[in-house]
């Protein structure tokens, strides 16, 4: 339970400072300790829970037009990442999760960015991929985080666009995975008992903001994450 707890503030503090990487930080130790389908719903749970707040200072600033294909690709998709993770073996769906985890945290550490114009089946296919690698590892947000904060809206509006965009999608892989038989009401005990943990995270990460280099602890963070995602793909 330390270990888990451990994780999971240490999750809270990279969203908290940086505004993203919960779910890459959280995840991988997670399965590990409790299982897959037990670490992503936690994950999801958890995500949804420290966006909450932002909700409504969000849904004033976020752009329907530009948010609408992305979260219909996701709703679309959602339940075949459901599937896939009921389906697969435990431990296939944690090589799963590494490779994801080494793959979006090399991506995101190089600068990598999205430079076509934002269309509408842009839009759609990211959405997509989103809603299928949230519902089957949780870490389906870096698709949408590079193609929005690629795109030439201003950053609040990106940022509003995105924290909307990982409600959706966790909220629909949640349904999906409900009804997929992945967790059930006595799963949700163990996000109730994270929950402080990975908001005193998040509190202490909105603290240190202002005191951090952001670029500096995002580059530290995601490095550490892609050795970890790559030795745990080696394991």
């Amino acid at each position: 339970m330390l270990a888990a707890l451990t994780a999971t503030g240490l999750a809270g503090l990279m969203r908290g400072v940086t505004g993203f990487g919960g779910a890459i930080v959280m995840t991988p130790p997670l399965a590990y300790l409790i299982g897959p389908h037990e670490a992503v719903v936690t994950t999801l749970l958890l995500e949804t829970f420290a966006a909450a707040p932002m909700l409504p200072a969000a849904a004033r600033l976020a752009s329907r037009r530009r948010l609408l294909p992305l979260c219909i690709g996701a709703c679309a998709t959602a339940p075949l990442g459901a599937w896939i993770l009921v389906a697969l073996d435990p431990a296939v769906t944690r090589q799963l999760i590494a490779v994801v985890v080494a793959t979006f945290s090399l991506l995101l550490l190089a600068g990598f960015r999205y430079l076509g114009e934002p269309r509408r089946a842009t839009s759609f296919a990211v959405g997509g991929l989103a809603g299928v690698l949230t519902a089957s590892t949780s870490i389906g947000a870096p698709p949408a985080i590079i193609y929005l904060l690629s795109g030439p809206d201003p950053a609040p509006l990106s940022r509003a666009n995105l924290t909307l965009f990982v409600v959706v999608i966790s909220g629909s892989s949640l349904i999906g995975l409900f009804f997929a038989g992945a967790f059930g009401p006595g799963q949700l005990l163990l996000p109730l008992v994270l929950a402080p943990s990975f908001a005193l995270g998040v509190w202490c990460g909105g603290k240190l903001f202002p005191y951090v280099n952001e670029r500096l602890f995002r580059r530290i963070a995601l490095t550490a994450l892609f050795t970890m995602g790559l030795v745990l793909l080696l394991t």
